[in-house]
């Protein structure tokens, strides 16, 4: 039986699966970015518990198969002060100490839907330099 996660979304092995391929990330309230380790069956929520970041006044997303995404808040919203963070410099810092190579896409919010494992993104988000 499947169990609830800090969502109230049911949580089975392929959603963990997913998770552990997945490479989390969360920008701080100071602009700093941290990088959880690639392979972590962690939700942010969790992560946060244990790092002591508050979970609603973050940008958080992850990285996955050469996309970014990122999102705030418990509707998984993107907002202008979020893409500015993403486009000034954190995505090419993400690019970087994540050794990303080829083509990399950036997407803002997520949509929830319980019937899939990777949700929808609200938008694609195009940075100019």
């Amino acid at each position: 039986m499947d169990k609830k996660d800090d969502y109230g979304l049911n949580v089975n092995e392929n959603i963990l699966n997913f998770h552990r391929s997945r490479t989390m990330f969360v920008i701080d309230a100071d602009g700093v970015l941290h990088i959880h380790e690639k392979g972590s069956a962690l939700s942010h929520k969790q992560w946060f518990k244990e790092i002591g970041v508050d979970f609603e006044n973050v940008v958080r997303g992850f990285v996955y198969e050469n996309n970014i995404y990122f999102y705030r808040g418990e509707n998984f919203d993107v907002d202008r002060n979020s893409i500015k963070l993403m486009c000034n410099g954190i995505k090419n810092e993400l690019i970087t100490k994540l050794n990303l190579t080829g083509e990399i896409h950036l997407y803002g919010g997520m949509i929830k839907d319980t019937t899939k494992i990777l949700w929808d993104y609200k938008k694609e988000i195009i940075c100019k330099n």
